[in-house]
């Protein structure tokens, strides 16, 4: 399932540009050069654009973007936190949960710039 980002500038904030500060063309009805956006912009896909969670959790909502990479440790998602408060949310709890659930290691930076990492959820075996 592909989505459109609409007015989401959730990626905007968490791709830095060289002077290291969040894209200026970020308004609040979404990107002012949407149609000329760079290449690195045109190439960014988060994980709900490509129909991971919900419809209703889309970053610029929930304060998360989330990231599939491929790392030492095979696919690690990567949680960029944009504001304090979205990690404790509801919604920011449940999608650390359906991360976790996968299996794969999840790495969270969080918007004061403290990264920490979750451990998958361990599997409960049976006796």
């Amino acid at each position: 399932m592909k989505r459109r980002c609409g007015n989401c500038t959730a990626c905007c904030v968490i791709q830095e540009n060289d002077k290291g500060v969040p894209c200026p063309e970020v308004t609040r009805g979404g990107c002012a050069i949407y149609k000329e956006r760079p290449d690195d912009c045109r190439k960014y896909v988060c994980m709900w654009l490509v129909g991971f969670f919900s419809s209703s959790d889309r970053p610029d909502r929930t304060g998360l973007v989330v990231e599939g990479k491929p790392t030492i440790l095979g696919m690690t998602w990567i949680i960029y936190a944009t504001h304090s408060t979205a990690l404790e949310s509801a919604r920011g709890k449940r999608i650390q949960a359906i991360l976790r659930a996968t299996g794969r290691p999840v790495v969270v930076l969080q918007a004061d710039g403290r990264l920490s990492a979750l451990a998958p959820k361990p599997s409960v075996k049976g006796d």
